[in-house]
């Protein structure tokens, strides 16, 4: 388990200074104090180098007890996360074919099943409130459009 977590950490750490990379071209702040494009790039890609970070320095603190575990690729909890991934990516090429609201309807329902909900009604009342306090949110409050389907740009 030990080498999976220096594993883990040092690919996380790339990806996390990659981010930050990314998004040096764009303002960190706007003229007005608000935050820029750049603001939550590199504070999720600073975060993760300080997390992969922490990861390296607690598997070396506890390397005995590390050494100990054994990792199981093929275990029911990794399993779900493998399709947790899955649905993720399909996700992202739902919102980009279907736009972000039938995405969602997808998505939501998917995900919730994989985590175990079993209600049907919950399910439905939950992706229904959730995409209503996002429309709320975003297009109302914010007056921000959300990525809309192919097919109407």
């Amino acid at each position: 388990m030990k080498k999976w977590n220096y594993v883990v950490s040092a690919v996380m750490t790339i990806l996390g200074i990659a981010m930050i990379v990314m998004s040096l071209p764009f303002k960190f702040f706007l003229s007005s104090g608000d935050p820029g494009p750049g603001f939550w790039p590199t504070l999720l890609g600073s975060a993760l180098v300080v997390c992969s970070i922490l990861l390296a320095v607690m598997s070396t603190i506890s390397a005995a007890k590390e050494e100990e575990k054994e990792v199981i690729f093929s275990s029911p909890a990794h399993t779900r996360v493998y399709k947790m991934m899955a649905v993720a990516v399909l996700f992202c090429v739902a919102m980009y074919v279907f736009g972000f609201y039938i995405a969602m309807m997808i998505f939501m329902p998917l995900a919730m099943k994989l985590m175990g909900t079993e209600s049907d009604k919950t399910i439905t009342i939950t992706t229904f409130c959730t995409l209503v306090a996002i429309f709320v949110a975003f297009q109302i409050g914010l007056k921000t459009s959300l990525p809309a389907p192919i097919f109407w740009r």
